[in-house]
């Protein structure tokens, strides 16, 4: 059974349910207050014959009468019905009076039959004196008579009724139903196309209930996987450009080799091993970003200076910055700086850093290394003179294989995967990353290490 009929069948359900219970408690209350309606008509009518009878007594002072003579007593019943009823209520005495009798003081039968139970003891009561009681029949519930046929016809009224009320449910459930299974619906196409590799499906998200929530939820899914894909495929594309340059070179030189049309000397030799030292490097980072991405990479975190470490890996590059016609200026506190991390990831960390900025600053140039402790933690700053970085470029530094060169030269021998990689330590330690434009010309790269 679809949604959208289970939902129509539960809310003309609930609403025959609804309509049921009403009708019959108003069934109920109406038969219960017409009850109550004639039983109190009886006693107000049996209140006037104990007028009468009392009236009666005073005239007497005795019951002895009615007791010789029983048809007095239905007279004394009939006259005082008939005279002191209004005449606009006169019509009314043609129903037969209610079977009553009288009891004297000791409630001893006067007169009359005693009428089954419920009854009703109205005391007839003569100057100051209680002289006898009158009994009055009272309904447990309306069998006959124009009230039995009343509730008969307010049954059918109230069925009728609960009828219309069924059928105007069922018009109001029946579009109900379709807009409440619309996004429905649209969720199972939209995750249809989703299944079949359209990720440029979305939602109408206007609605601001649960539903309209889920659409939104939905289309952020679909751009996070059509990005994805894009990236998956933007990675192959350069992870087959990247290694295709270089095995072109080595074919290349092998084959000219092999032709004779070049010599197998030294020069030619080490030629090729560069090339497989840039393959060697291009491999072994993609094996550490790779394991970085999957959770592979092993942290032995502790204790550590961070200002010592830094202080020791600037004075190791200062020779590789001074054989590039770089000047490498670093900033860092003399006191202790703890920070809770893997010293050989941070290592790693300000190897990538420091080598992109030798790599990519012209020769003259100056790279500044600045530490500085803050409440939450330490800020290391690494920013180089020019070239500058377009504004454009600095979101997409740390993607897998970017390098701001349209042309991707490879004169660097960079394999565009240090910053990667450099993001995935950071995130690592709980930290931040995130590169900007420098004040000396060049490129900033600011990292952002809690201290725990």
């Amino acid at each position: 059974m679809r949604i959208q009929s289970k939902i129509f069948l539960a809310i003309l359900g609930a609403s025959l349910l609804l309509v049921a219970t009403v009708m019959l408690l108003a069934q109920w209350s109406f038969a219960r207050g017409l009850l109550d309606y004639v039983n109190n008509r009886q006693v107000q009518r049996a209140q006037e014959v104990a007028e009468e009878l009392a009236e009666f007594y005073r005239e007497t002072g005795t019951w002895e009468p009615l007791r010789i003579d029983p048809r007095l007593f239905r007279h004394l019943i009939f006259n005082a019905l008939e005279t002191r009823q209004p005449l606009s209520n006169r019509p009314q005495m043609l129903r037969p009076p209610p079977p009553l009798a009288l009891l004297d003081a000791r409630r001893e039968l006067v007169a009359g039959l005693p009428p089954p139970p419920p009854t009703t003891a109205i005391p007839v009561v003569a100057g100051e004196q209680t002289v006898g009681w009158l009994l009055v029949p009272q309904l447990s519930e309306i069998r006959a008579g124009f009230e039995e046929q009343f509730l008969r016809r307010q049954r059918s009224t109230l069925l009728l009724i609960g009828t219309v009320l069924l059928a105007v449910a069922a018009l109001m459930a029946l579009p109900l139903a379709r807009h409440l299974v619309k996004p429905i619906k649209q969720l199972a196409t939209g995750t249809h196309e989703l299944t079949h590799g359209n990720y440029q499906v979305a939602l109408p998200s206007a609605r601001s209930d649960e539903l309209g929530a889920l659409a939104r939820d939905f289309n952020e899914l679909a751009l996070t996987l059509a990005a994805n894909d894009s990236s998956r495929k933007r990675w192959l594309a350069d992870i087959s450009h990247e290694l295709r340059t270089p095995l072109a070179i080595l074919r290349g030189e092998i084959d000219a080799i092999l032709d004779g049309v070049r010599p197998a000397d030294q020069t030619r030799l080490q030629s090729l091993q560069q090339e497989v030292q840039h393959l060697s490097r291009l491999v072994d980072d993609l094996h550490a970003l790779t394991t970085a991405d999957i959770g592979g990479l092993q942290y032995r975190k502790s204790e550590c200076d961070i200002a010592e470490l830094v202080r020791e890996q600037c004075q190791a590059h200062q020779h590789r910055f001074a054989e590039a016609g770089l000047q490498l200026v670093a900033q860092i506190p003399t006191e202790e700086v703890e920070l809770f991390g893997d010293e050989d990831r941070l290592r790693q960390l300000l190897d990538n850093l420091l080598d992109n900025s030798r790599k990519y600053t012209h020769a003259g140039g100056q790279v500044r290394v600045q530490l500085m402790p803050h409440d939450d933690g330490v800020a290391l700053v690494i920013e180089d003179s020019a070239p500058s970085v377009p504004a454009a470029a600095l979101p997409k530094l740390f993607d897998h294989l970017f390098r701001v060169e349209d042309s991707r030269n490879r004169a660097t021998g960079g394999s565009g995967l240090g910053l990667a990689i450099c993001q995935r330590i950071v995130a690592a330690h709980q930290g931040s990353i995130a590169a900007t434009a420098s004040a000396l010309g060049g490129l900033a790269i600011r990292v952002h290490l809690p201290y725990q």
